[in-house]
């Protein structure tokens, strides 16, 4: 029918522009009504009904009928699985720090630094030192703020020194913070550096050293607070204090665990007074660096 069409209506075409000016010839005009009829009256002839229509549909998508119920299964398994699997990607890399965390563990080798100290130091770069848990970072003490996000990128570099507090060697209590958890995406590289306060006991050791001098502290108290209890950066229930400061559980920045050592080593009667100016007193303790999210969106 369309080639028939379009032949007759090269045809008259054809005519026109051979006699541009005279009037159709009525043969044509005849010819042209006759084939219009003759569509208008052609019976249809696809008398399938609807559900025999998707019928043939389903028939031709299985692939003739080679395709069985097991099949679309299989494909939906696929689908179900490649979605899990990106969503897993995509959950592990914003929120990692909460799955890792629990499985960071110290190393088996055991530090040979000594119990007790003699009051001289391996070396002048400020650190801690904690044998049981097998750790040795740097001491960030020239921060000069205690704004939240200079402190967080401080913690880039190591634990840091809570500005304010004592110093080493100085009469009061010594704050240092650092991170129990952070995504691996993150910058730094003591995104761990605290995850295994929680191991520590009473009459454990842990060591400060600062100008060439090695403080030693004996634990004496490990306890979680709430993120808002600022009174554990004050003068502790003994004179010369130092206190690990680091969120739990590891991972979340619900609350703060706080582990508190007494200075035995060099002998605390020749500490000097505290020089530092007051700062403000903080509302909330620093906590866990800001999520990758937030790095990427703003959040």
């Amino acid at each position: 029918e369309f080639y028939e069409e379009q032949a007759m209506t090269n045809a008259k075409d054809a005519s026109a522009s051979n006699s541009s000016n005279s009037t159709p010839r009525v043969a044509d005009l005849k010819l042209a009504k006759h084939h219009d009829h003759k569509q208008l009256k052609r019976p249809i002839t696809d008398t399938r009904t609807v559900s025999e229509l998707k019928d043939r549909i389903a028939y031709r998508v299985s692939s003739g009928g080679r395709l069985k119920a097991r099949h679309h299964l299989k494909s939906l398994a696929f689908g179900l699985g490649f979605g899990a699997l990106t969503l897993t990607i995509l959950l592990f890399s914003f929120f990692n720090e909460r799955f890792i965390a629990p499985f960071i563990s110290p190393s088996k080798s055991v530090s040979a630094t000594p119990i007790i100290g003699t009051g001289e130091a391996i070396g002048t770069d400020p650190k801690i030192i904690i044998p049981k848990i097998n750790l040795e970072v740097p001491v960030v003490y020239n921060l000069g703020t205690n704004q939240e996000k200079a402190i967080q990128n401080a913690l880039e570099e190591g634990v840091v020194y809570y500005t304010g507090t004592a110093l080493p060697g100085q009469n009061g209590n010594v704050a240092i913070v650092g991170h129990s958890s952070n995504n691996i995406l993150n910058k730094g590289k003591y995104k761990f550096a605290f995850v295994l306060l929680n191991r520590l006991a009473v009459d454990d050791i842990f060591y400060l050293q600062k100008d060439g001098v090695r403080y030693t502290y004996k634990i004496y108290e490990n306890r979680v607070v709430e993120a808002n209890d600022v009174s554990v950066l004050q003068a502790q229930s003994k004179p010369n204090t130092a206190t690990l400061i680091t969120c739990d559980p590891p991972g979340t920045s619900l609350r703060r665990r706080v582990v508190v050592g007494e200075q035995i080593s060099p002998d605390p009667a020749s500490n000097k007074q505290a020089t530092q100016a007051p700062v403000e007193e903080p509302k909330v303790l620093p906590s866990n660096a800001p999520s990758l999210w937030s790095r990427l969106f703003g959040n």
